[in-house]
């Protein structure tokens, strides 16, 4: 369990550096797309739902990141075009 943590906090720190922008030029910049892409179940019911999980990071960095706009995908998109000008993915 503490290495799935440790993973996935890894992962942040790395994420929000890619997508770092100034706060003042938020307001003059378009926001950067950002797709989240949650795997399939791989644990037991309670114990890590990929999609959750990937939720609640869209929701804060979408809160606290002004330049971003973040979507979360349950699986592959359906939809062809979905990841048309996406700044970056991130398929857990």
């Amino acid at each position: 369990m503490f290495n799935r943590v440790l993973r996935f906090t890894m992962l942040l720190p790395g994420l929000l550096t890619l997508l770092w922008i100034d706060p003042a030029l938020a307001t003059d910049v378009p926001r950067k797309q950002v797709a989240l892409i949650a795997g399939p179940a791989t644990h037991t019911f309670g114990e890590h739902e990929h999609y959750a999980g990937l939720k609640l990071l869209a929701d804060l960095l979408n809160e606290s990141v002004p330049a971003v706009q973040v979507t979360v995908y349950k699986g592959w998109p359906d939809d062809p075009h979905a990841l048309t000008n996406v700044a970056a993915v991130l398929v857990y």
